[in-house]
C-alpha cells in the first residue's frame, strides 16, 4: 500500500495564512455605516448622526472621503 506523502508543518501553516488586504480609513467608515444598516440599527430613511457628531469620531476630511464612497439608494415616489 503506497504511503501518503507527509506534509511538513510549515506547509500546513502556510496553507492557512490568508493574504491581507489593505483598506483605507474611509473604507472602514463606510463599512461601519453599512454594518449599522445591515444589522438594522439604521432603518431605511433614517438620518445619520449630524456631521458635527460624525466629525468628532472620524475627522472632517476622512468623513467627507468616506461619505462620498457610500452607495446612494433613493426611494422612488
Amino acid at each position: 500500500m503506497p504511503k501518503k506523502p507527509q506534509i511538513s508543518a510549515s506547509k500546513r501553516i502556510e496553507s492557512k495564512i490568508k493574504p491581507i488586504t489593505k483598506t483605507s480609513i474611509s473604507d472602514e467608515i463606510v463599512d461601519q455605516i453599512m454594518s449599522l444598516i445591515s444589522k438594522g440599527d439604521l432603518k431605511p430613511g433614517q438620518r445619520l448622526p449630524s456631521e458635527r457628531v460624525l466629525c468628532k469620531n472620524f475627522g472632517r476630511t476622512l468623513l467627507a472621503e468616506g461619505s462620498s464612497s457610500l452607495p446612494v439608494h433613493r426611494r422612488r415616489t
